[in-house]
């Protein structure tokens, strides 16, 4: 996935980017267990980084 033009992240992940990193059923099974509210994935570079700009939420696979 490439890195968006502010160097830190990636923009959403996309359904084929999902399927490709093994990561459709987590969104799936993540937004079903939040009441269906849709929710995306971004790649950020480091962590500290995600967590400096937005509510964050680590997840570890």
């Amino acid at each position: 996935m490439p890195i968006r033009g502010d160097g830190i992240s990636t923009g959403s992940l996309t359904a084929e980017d999902l399927r490709a990193l093994g990561l459709e059923g987590v969104v799936r099974d993540t937004s079903h267990s939040i009441g269906g509210r849709e929710i995306n994935l971004i790649i950020y570079r480091p962590i500290s980084d995600a967590a400096a700009r937005k509510p964050t939420i680590k997840v570890r696979f």
